[in-house]
């Protein structure tokens, strides 16, 4: 790479920023100039688009075909549960768009699958499968709408559809990539025609490296068929260009403008109150998640020298939210004050100045609240302590101004430096701020931020709390998750730590000098508020079986016994209430008893009441050889061949995948030995287990 190359990147990279402040940018003759008149042109014609009648979606086709979109409309679905498909699809878009196409990246949750599907051109679906083998969240209706179980698309419903996949998984799990492959196989079933083949990547290998490969020749491909002489015009403007070629670090096309503002102009928007709010979709919880007060926060392991477990209560009242036993509650996490203000000292960021945030498009939806303080987006919406994909790397690339730390960039997110992004990003668990550090000649103003960093993600936990028991407080189990690395630095898992520190006002040994010397303002000491988390429900696979009698298997290790714990919970209640309950059969593990056997007094409790018939311990660091939950499952064999055969009984398994695996194993080896089946007939029970929801498993990577 030339130096001058160097020096016209930087320029570029400031002033491709500072157009979106301009209202009227004059012409230059160079490149610089005509690449901030294309940003402001494009900003200009979305005015535009939102201020003219809308087509119907075969009009809009034919109509969004222009000199620079030749290739007309391209649909771009995401089915996302941890927003991994969502940056592929927004990949897509900025590729599409380059190689001559009108993309739009789209929620499956907004979008009117049954209106809009059959007129579509071209679509293409960027398709995660979450758990063993569901839907996300916001494809769940996508996918109910495709199943047709009405057979109102028949064989030709979406007849002159063209479209391809990419499907997002992970091998840990057993049904791999099953979404991804539904949509493949129910799109061609229903008469559209695949116009690129179907790709997908393992999450647990190298879910970049398989998603670039698939892409690749993606555009130049569909150019071929949709544009009429493309392939020469590929090959002279770059759209299409290889991984690690300088040549395709492209300007940024921002979303978003960050609008500087007075406080007191904050506070007056503040009160007049948001109308008519376009929220995005895959963000809407920075909106509609409620507060609720920290009221126990406690510690639960008999040693923290391996480690720390804390037991979490949050308070329910006034906040509208209801949960069922076993629910998962969905934990809005807040970035360490260290870690902002780290990242805000080394962009020069006022952590106290008010933004407004705006989308580009005047069609477009608000990531999160506006107004804000640049503290509060990076404390609470943006992902600055995850690790960088590849993506995001490149496009750092872009605003690096020395030519080394640039090159180095280029080089990390390439196909070559595959082995330096695995040993130096992910297992050193370097963050954006990290990196940030690292290359110090890059330079982000806010609106860059928010294009290279991903959102801040809502995370789940299994809740170990009954709403028979407990209607008004919900309960959550809690690993911290901290790591030392070769460099010194130490590794926090964000949530979990967030919440770790969530000490409530009573009952704390040093709540009265936390009170007394907390300052506030310009150093004028005031209390503590007390603290809260923004929280929402989500519902789980995880219930009891309607019959109290059903015998009930439960297989939880570490914090996988949360959900059973809830299940204890809600049997010690029902026998309270005088109904009869079946046989309930646990088995646990940890590596001490001594160090991280949580709960054990209550488990001790529902044994002594009759609640839990049978507890198998599994610790797995008190002898020379290792034994988890499986060995003690297959050890009770016939027992459990029993219960399954005579007397229905359902069977929950919660925790790390691998022993998931490891327990599927062992029951398709207990039905074979105990029950005389065939592997072909052990692995269609299984599979019938599972269909009736006698056998639910919910695991984690």
């Amino acid at each position: 790479m030339t130096d001058s190359f160097v020096v016209v990147g930087s320029l570029l990279a400031v002033l491709a920023t500072a157009v979106l402040f301009l209202r009227e940018p004059k012409p230059k003759k160079d490149k610089l100039a005509e690449e901030m008149l294309r940003i402001g042109e494009q900003m200009k014609m979305y005015k535009q688009a939102a201020a003219e009648p809308q087509p119907s979606s075969r009009r809009r086709s034919s109509m969004e075909e222009s000199p620079e979109f030749p290739g007309g409309r391209v649909a771009i679905l995401f089915g996302s549960q941890t927003g991994t498909a969502e940056g592929f699809a927004e990949v897509l878009k900025k590729e599409g768009r380059k190689a001559g196409f009108q993309t739009h990246a789209l929620d499956l949750e907004d979008y009117e699958a049954a209106k809009k599907l059959p007129e579509e051109k071209l679509v293409v679906f960027v398709m995660a499968t979450y758990g063993e083998g569901d839907p996300t969240d916001n494809a769940v209706e996508f996918i109910e709408y495709l199943k047709d179980k009405q057979d109102v698309l028949g064989d030709n419903g979406l007849q002159g559809v063209g479209y391809t996949v990419f499907g997002l998984g992970n091998t840990q799990y057993e049904h791999y990539n099953e979404i991804g492959r539904i949509v493949d196989k129910l799109m061609e079933k229903h008469g559209a025609h695949r116009v690129f083949h179907y790709g997908e990547g393992d999450d647990d290998a190298s879910l970049d490296e398989d998603f670039d490969d698939w892409k690749e020749p993606l555009w130049k491909e569909l150019r071929k068929q949709f544009i009429t002489g493309a392939e020469d015009v590929v090959e002279q403007n770059g759209a299409v260009g290889k991984d690690g070629d300088e040549t395709t670090l492209s300007p940024p096309e921002y979303e978003y403008e960050c609008v500087e503002i007075r406080a007191s102009e904050a506070e007056k928007r503040l009160a007049k109150g948001a109308k008519d709010v376009r929220m995005k979709a895959s963000t809407k919880h920075f909106f509609t998640a409620k507060s609720a007060k920290v009221v126990v926060n406690r510690e639960l392991r008999p040693s923290t020298e391996g480690g720390s477990t804390v037991h979490v209560e949050l308070d329910l009242r006034d906040t509208g939210v209801t949960y069922q036993t076993a629910d998962n509650l969905a934990v809005l996490p807040e970035n360490e004050t260290s870690v902002v203000e780290r990242l805000a000292l080394r962009m020069g960021y006022d952590l106290d100045q008010w933004v407004s945030i705006e989308a580009v498009d005047p069609e477009g939806e608000l990531p999160f609240p506006s107004p804000s303080r640049i503290g509060e987006i990076l404390t609470r919406y943006l992902a600055i302590n995850s690790a960088p994909r590849k993506g995001p790397l490149k496009q750092l690339a872009f605003f690096a101004s020395n030519p080394d730390e640039r090159a180095e960039l280029v080089h990390l997110a390439s196909k070559e430096g595959k082995d330096q992004y695995q040993s130096w990003v992910l297992d050193e668990e370097r963050s954006f701020v990290d990196v940030l550090e690292h290359f110090r000649s890059v330079q982000l103003p806010l609106q860059a931020l928010l294009y290279v960093v991903p959102f801040l993600l809502p995370r789940y936990y299994t809740i170990s709390s009954s709403s028979l028991v407990n209607p008004q407080r919900v309960h959550a189990t809690v690993s911290l998750i901290e790591s030392a690395k070769s460099d010194g630095r130490v590794f926090r898992g964000v949530c979990s730590n967030y919440l770790g520190q969530l000490q409530p006002l009573h009952g704390h040994k040093d709540d009265k000098k936390k009170r007394d010397s907390r300052p506030g303002e310009q150093g004028i000491k005031k209390p503590r508020e007390w603290p809260s988390a923004r929280i929402f429900m989500r519902a789980s696979t995880f219930r009891l079986p309607q019959n109290p009698l059903t015998p009930i298997i439960l297989i939880g290790p570490g914090t996988g016994i949360a959900p059973m714990r809830a299940f204890l919970h809600e049997r010690a209640k029902q026998q309270e209430d005088g109904v009869e309950i079946g046989k309930s059969i646990m088995y646990f593990g940890c590596r001490r008893r001594d160090e991280d056997f949580i709960y054990k007094d209550e488990l001790d409790g529902f044994q002594k009441n009759g609640v839990l018939n049978e507890l198998h311990l599994a610790f797995s660091r008190e002898q020379e050889k290792k034994v988890y939950v499986q060995h003690l499952l297959l050890n009770n064999g016939q027992t459990t061949w029993d219960l399954i055969r005579d007397h229905d009984a359902h069977i929950y398994v919660c925790g790390a995948t691998s022993m998931g695996n490891d327990v599927n194993k062992v029951l398709h080896e207990i039905i074979e030995k105990f029950g005389g089946h065939s592997s072909e007939e052990a692995m269609s029970l299984l599979k019938k287990l599972q269909d009736s929801h006698r056998y639910i498993q919910e695991l984690w990577a």
